[in-house]
């Protein structure tokens, strides 16, 4: 449960970052996970998280809305225990879309791989060939579903979202493991 001082902050919303007042000479209060990871990547630099290329950079918040709208129709799903078939459609929509992506990408993560054969491939080179901002902002989200295998919510979820099918979204199954190897995780 959060504490008042949490709503004094910013009305109770998650996540958070609150810096120290010596940042700047600033205290500045973040919230909103995508908000927070642009904030970190602009202020402290280090590995590029988006891509320079104007066209990737689209692709790729394009991408990260995708996981928005997963992020946007769970928590319907969970609260009505997968009744909601609005929010199981905008779901298997989103899975389709994500999966297709891995499935043509040439690194196995969202990341900065334009699909090979894309009319969109940019002559711009791309550094790390791997992870990005998408992979960061998604991974989470995905592990909600992931984790909740054996639950009698995933049981539910998985027959009403993907069917019978046992292998559904097979480059995401890979996905989370490659994830879960890196080495920052």
């Amino acid at each position: 449960m959060r504490g008042k001082w949490h709503f004094a902050l910013n009305g109770g919303a998650v996540p958070l970052l609150e810096t120290p007042s010596g940042i700047d000479s600033k205290h500045y209060v973040i919230f909103d996970s995508k908000i927070i990871c642009d904030f970190i990547e602009a202020k402290y630099g280090g590995r590029m998280l988006y891509s320079s290329d104007p066209f990737q950079r689209a692709e790729q918040e394009f991408m990260i809305s995708v996981f928005a709208t997963i992020e946007r129709n769970l928590t319907p799903v969970y609260l009505t225990r997968g009744k909601d078939r609005l929010a199981l459609l905008e779901l298997s929509k989103a899975f389709e879309k994500l999966e297709g992506w891995l499935i043509n990408s040439k690194t196995g993560f969202f990341g900065f791989a334009i699909p090979t054969g894309s009319a969109s491939a940019s002559p711009h080179e791309t550094p790390d060939p791997d992870y990005s901002m998408v992979d960061l902002y998604g991974f989470p989200l995905i592990l909600r579903i992931y984790y909740s295998k054996g639950t009698d919510f995933e049981k539910k979820l998985y027959k009403k979202l993907f069917g019978e099918k046992k292998t559904y979204c097979p480059a995401i199954h890979r996905w989370v493991k490659l994830m879960l190897e890196l080495k920052e995780f």
